[in-house]
């Protein structure tokens, strides 16, 4: 089949390179529309002001110039010439689970994907220190793509985490909420001119108990983690009926 690939660690990762051998050598065709440089942490962001600059360095690759996002949504606009059968964004060199999906460039690419109906997964590896499960990940998407493509519906991109030492299960889990430990250090250079650095502890699958079948749970388990996340913003049903409770109540009261 023709498979997209894209990341936010840029085109020349080596999760990327990984994946894309690994499939090629697996029978597929492979195309990749990957950041020019290292863009992780952009999220969903698309570059709407600006244009975006497409460069084949080789034969059916191509760096682009934006976002995460924007590999995906011009490559499928025709800024790549192929309609792929799934879009695959990794492999990150680090895990994206629980929080991280909201602020994760690789989550970004593959929801975009999700968004243009194509079957779509966002793939990351244990990244704390090399040697980094890259070819355990890519081998386990190509064994189990066809079944995640039938599994998959247009409402959400499928979330793979694979540990550092994968013992070749997996499980379906649920995003864990993450508490990073992010600090603020100022660094002031002249008055009235301060910089701000990120700092702090980032906090672990090492550093605490997750909830039970999350998918940190699972990667502390040492399984390979699959999450099915929803692409659409939804709403808390309980608050959705307490709020519509109070406006009606402030209804009758007028």
């Amino acid at each position: 089949m023709q498979i997209l690939l894209s990341n936010d660690d840029g085109i020349h990762s080596e999760g990327l390179l990984t994946l894309a051998s690994v499939l090629r050598e697996g029978g597929h065709d492979i195309w990749i529309s990957a950041p020019d440089k290292d863009r992780s942490a952009f999220s969903h962001a698309l570059s709407l002001r600006n244009p975006v600059k497409f460069n084949e360095i080789q034969m059916q690759t191509y760096s682009c110039s934006g976002t995460p996002a924007d590999c995906i949504f011009y490559g499928l606009k025709g800024a790549i010439p192929v309609q792929p059968d799934v879009v695959i964004a990794g492999i990150n060199k680090g895990y994206n689970v629980g929080t991280d999906i909201i602020y994760s460039g690789t989550a970004g690419a593959a929801r975009e994907g999700a968004l243009h109906k194509v079957p779509s997964f966002a793939v990351s590896a244990e990244g704390y220190e090399p040697p980094y499960p890259f070819q355990q990940a890519a081998e386990f998407v190509l064994e189990h793509i066809e079944e995640f493509i039938a599994l998959w519906t247009p409402d959400i991109f499928i979330n793979i985490n694979t540990p550092k030492e994968p013992g070749g299960d997996w499980e379906v889990s649920y995003p864990e909420h993450r508490d990073y430990g992010d600090r603020i250090e100022p660094f002031s250079v002249k008055k009235n001119e301060i910089y701000y650095f990120l700092s702090g502890k980032n906090s672990t699958t090492h550093e605490f108990v997750p909830k039970e079948l999350s998918d940190m749970d699972a990667l502390r388990r040492g399984k390979i983690s699959v999450s099915p996340i929803h692409i659409h913003p939804t709403v808390d049903m309980k608050q959705y009926e307490r709020f519509m409770r109070l406006h009606k109540d402030r209804v009758i009261e007028n």
